[in-house]
């Protein structure tokens, strides 16, 4: 909670002369310069200026950033720039988003509903149980931190959309990680609205999370460090605070204080011109203050400090044992003494120096006594697990269940956002069980979860596997192991996993509901392995075990796995109807049970069964469906797939989109998810379009990307590197990619060879030379694998591809026209480019010409200029001649994309970017790409910028 500097205002002490004024506030004495520099800073914020939009204030305490930012905000005020404050504390450092909810006004009791509900998710993100072991134990809470975030920053920017907004923050050396993380997604998604930051901030150790804040915006922070005042200034504060000049003995006094203002006003507030002490600047000045209110108040502010900030008369009651209402009394006059400041029903300290000085005089024993009793009555008190655990770490109480439970509990809570904390939390609950404590293999498993979730897994294997040699119980040994299995998966070893599970699954140590779990993990894993025989078996055995025991979640991963089997061996229709059982039963499960999403599945067999429409719309709905419960990080999965699908089916614009959003939340989240998929579609869209330098920078980023690597983008990998190969001249080397790439293809998803196989064999007629075995290699059993799918458009593409290669003219055209009806769009255009060359090969000049026509008008269609060029190069049209549509300018009306132009409608009419999304079955971060694309287009920085050109342009047109 942030309390203004009692500098700013300070209620009159009765005792004081009446010629006192101490109401008025005290001006900034010392620090003219940094309101001069705060002044340019609103003016150009308010009215779109181009200055530095990130501000941090670094003192030392007491050095006047309170008072500071008290003046920056009616400096803002003046120019209509909305200010939203918000502060850290130590104590209450482990609630995720604390500052941003308290800034943006979230509370339970909001008039707003969508503040009212982002603060009741705060509140159950504390709360949430993950005790589950495995990769995606944690998924939902930590989903819905994310899911909390995008909401907070969409609220920001709204905000922001309708008049200037400045998000102030004192104390960030306290800043905890999400609201760290929220801070970065908001500068990232700023995008030129009138949006400014301020961080007040001690120059003490920060947290690494801040610093990289810092260090990824340097080139925007403007810096103002404060400096201790100088002595006229000192004085000149001294006076307004006294309505007098200093006397000659607080004039000597003064020059003790260091420059400090909050040392010069507490002095000149405390000292005793008829008992003259000496002063220990601000420490003495809080004591002696505090000791005027008699020693009952100096034990009760004592315990209030101890406490930490937000506390009640009751809350004090209950740990000295003092009535309510003298408590009140007592907290009265401390208010008055200006040492508290009030907020609703709760009572804070004015500044976090008058806390730090009240607790640094309790003697060690009495405060690890006020520790242990605010532990043990946690219960009366009302107080969080966390905070609970604050108290314990100060001050343990060895062998108390009660003490690990809170431990155990507060590692849960602060997992999500710092699972360093939570492991120290869980070292300490391990130190503090006794002999006779039972609870080691439950924190190993807990430790191992956290452990895991910041990429150690290695070590959690290792304490898994100490917890197990000293377990004795059966099903607490099974627990452990597979935990230890799923470590296995987590470090990449497949194989291990797998054997494990199934040595768990035969064992009899697992319930059915347990057995079938393991059996869906041994098929899942043995089937991306792609090791022999697809492991349906398997799946089967798991399917019937958990349709036995209700395990649905287990049977919903099987069924989606034998989904995958059909579809990647050509069963395409079959993967098509088990992916839909899949969905359809996985909306059965809780929201906290999600697993790895099966539209996912469903959206892939819908792909390789050349219904691209269906796998778009089965995927926008499952990643908007998953979304909404929270989970962005599991979203990015069908968001990927997406991404795929609408390359494939031409919807460029969409899928670029899409790729950014993508990008957005990787960066965002840490998350692996997505992370190579949007390069590599980015630049092969890149390539096709003759932009030749994002193709480059993409395919640099994707190959600078290691593990964790999604397989099915890897073909597309290869493929962006030979085109690129052969952008540049090295159609050799281009043809041993793309040779690669077939190969890799055939071991993984022979159905979909023809994607592929058809660059190579536009090469080869083109000139590039091949081997027999390598050609024989890429038409080997193509034929069959494309008939196996019963498709079409797959079908016409391999007869194509091989006619071509094979001199086969009649299978050639033959194929023409189904391949024309496939709704791959890149593809089918290189596919009538194939079948052109062959037939000029052959001499058949008529039918060459018209292929070449149909393969222009397909690559003009997409916007596809590099096909489209070099097309009309070989019919003789010269280098220099594009595609026949013009390629689409870069800024302007004309830049903008229908899907900008759809977004663009429904924002003229007032909708926000969540609403924009649901309507057009987008996600927000695609709405937000598109605006900020558009906002860079048309050369505006404001969404009302943005609407007022889009009328004028209707008037125009």
């Amino acid at each position: 909670m942030v309390a203004l500097d009692e500098t700013n205002t300070d209620p009159a002490d009765p005792a004081d002369p009446p010629a006192v004024a101490r109401r008025t506030p005290t001006p900034l004495r010392g620090r003219e310069p940094e309101r001069t520099r705060l002044d340019r800073f609103c003016a150009d914020l308010a009215t779109g200026g181009s200055g530095p939009w990130w501000w941090v204030i670094e003192g030392e305490a007491g050095l006047g950033k309170t008072r500071l930012l008290a003046e920056l905000a009616a400096l803002a005020a003046g120019y209509g720039v909305a200010m939203a404050t918000a502060g850290c504390d130590p104590i209450a450092n482990d609630r995720p988003f604390g500052p941003l909810l308290e800034a943006l006004g979230c509370t339970r009791d909001s008039p707003d509903a969508r503040r009212r509900s982002l603060a009741e998710r705060c509140t159950r993100l504390s709360t949430t149980d993950r005790d589950r072991f495995g990769p995606h134990a944690g998924r939902v809470e930590s989903g819905a931190r994310f899911g909390i975030q995008d909401d907070l920053v969409d609220l920001a920017v709204d905000e922001a959309d309708g008049a200037p907004v400045l998000l102030v923050i004192d104390d960030s050396q306290w800043l905890d990680p999400a609201t760290t993380s929220g801070l970065a997604a908001l500068a990232r998604r700023r995008a030129g609205r009138p949006l400014g930051f301020v961080l007040a901030t001690r120059p003490e150790s920060r947290p690494a999370e801040f610093e990289t804040l810092l260090d990824r915006w340097r080139e925007h922070i403007e810096w103002l460090r404060l400096n201790p005042v100088a002595d006229r200034a000192a004085l000149d504060l001294a006076a307004d605070v006294l309505g007098r000049a200093p006397s000659p003995r607080l004039t000597a006094e003064l020059t003790r204080a260091g420059g400090n203002p909050f040392s010069i006003v507490a002095l000149a507030r405390g000292f005793d011109e008829q008992h003259p002490a000496a002063f220990d600047g601000v420490r003495s000045s809080v004591l002696g203050r505090v000791g005027r209110l008699g020693d009952h108040a100096t034990n009760l502010l004592s315990i209030a400090a101890v406490l930490g900030t937000g506390f009640t008369p009751e809350h004090l009651a209950v740990l000295s044992g003092v009535p309510p209402f003298q408590v009140f009394d007592v907290l009265y006059g401390a208010a008055r003494a200006g040492l508290l400041t009030s907020s609703g029903t709760e009572f804070a300290f004015s500044h976090a120096l008058v806390a730090d000085q009240l607790t640094a005089q309790v003697p060690a024993p009495l405060l690890a006594s006020i520790h242990r009793s605010i532990v043990q009555k946690a219960d009366e008190l009302g107080i969080g697990a966390a905070t609970i655990a604050h108290h314990v770490m100060a001050a343990p109480l060895p062998d108390d269940p009660r003490t690990i439970d809170a431990l155990c509990r507060a590692a849960t809570e602060v997992s999500a956002h710092d699972p360093q904390l939570a492991l120290t939390y869980l070292d300490r609950a391990a130190e503090l069980c006794g002999p006779r404590c039972d609870r080691g293999s439950e924190l190993a498993l807990r430790r191992a979860t956290v452990l895991c979730s910041i990429k150690r897994v290695a070590e959690a294997r290792a304490a898994l596997e100490h917890a197990i040699g000293g377990a004795h119980d059966p099903e607490r040994i099974a627990e452990l192991l597979s935990a230890r299995a799923r470590c296995a998966h987590l470090l990449g070893d497949l194989t291990t996993a797998a054997d494990e599970f199934e040595h768990l699954a035969r064992s009899g140590a697992l319930d059915a509901a347990a057995q079938a779990a393991a059996w869906a993990d041994v098929a899942t894993y043995r089937f991306w392995l792609m090791q022999g025989t697809r492991p349906w078996a398997e799946a089967a055995r798991a399917i019937e075990l958990a349709d036995r025991s209700g395990a649905v979640a287990a049977g919903v991963q099987a069924i989606a796995a034998q989904a995958a089997m059909a579809a990647f061996d050509g069963d395409v229709a079959r993967g098509v109807e088990l992916a839909a059982l899949a969905t359809a039963r996985g909306r059965l499960l809780p929201h906290d049970l999600v697993i790895p999403s099966p539209a996912f599945t469903e959206g892939l067999a819908r792909m390789l069964a050349d219904d691209l429409s269906g796998a778009i719309d089965v995927l926008q709905r499952d990643r908007l469906r998953i979304e909404r419960l929270g989970d962005p990080v599991l979203a990015g999965r069908p968001a990927t797939a997406l991404v795929m699908a609408m390359y494939l089916a031409g919807r460029w614009d969409d899928g670029l989109a899409e790729a950014s959003a993508i990008a957005g939340l990787c960066a965002d989240t840490d998350t692996f998810v997505g992370r190579l998929v949007a390069p590599v579609i980015t630049g092969l869209v890149a390539h096709h379009r003759g932009d030749r330098s994002t193709s480059t920078a993409a395919l640099a980023e994707a190959g600078s990307i290691e593990g964790n690597t999604e397989a099915y983008a890897v073909p597309f990998l290869l493929q962006l590197q030979a085109l690129h190969l052969e952008e540049h001249g090295q159609p050799d080397a281009a043809l041993g990619v793309l040779n690669d790439t077939v190969a890799a293809v055939r071991a993984l998803v022979p159905a979909i060879r023809t994607w592929f196989v058809l660059d190579a064999v536009r090469l080869v007629l083109s000139g590039v030379a091949a081997t027999p075995e390598v050609v024989d290699g890429w038409l080997d059993g193509l034929l069959v694998d494309a008939a196996r799918t019963g498709l079409p458009g797959t079908m016409a593409f391999a007869a194509i591809a091989h006619g071509a290669i094979r001199d086969d003219i009649e299978q050639v055209l033959a194929a023409v026209e189904p391949c024309t009806r496939s709704p791959h769009a890149i593809t089918r255009a290189t596919a009538l480019e194939v079948a052109a060359l062959a037939c000029q090969r052959a001499g058949r000049a008529h039918d060459a010409r018209r292929l070449a026509d149909a393969a222009q008008a397909a690559f003009d269609q997409l916007g596809a200029t590099t096909g489209a060029a070099r097309v009309a190069r070989r019919r003789g049209e010269g280098a220099g001649r594009r595609a026949g549509r013009t390629a689409r300018p870069r800024f302007g009306w004309e830049a903008l994309t229908p899907a900008e132009l759809a977004v663009l409608e429904l924002v003229s009419i007032g909708l926000r970017n969540g609403e924009i999304a649901e309507q057009l079955l987008l996600s927000k971060r695609t709405v937000e790409s598109h605006m900020a694309s558009m906002l860079l287009k048309l050369g505006v920085t404001t969404r009302v910028e943005l609407v007022v050109e889009a009328a004028r342009h209707r008037d125009r047109g």
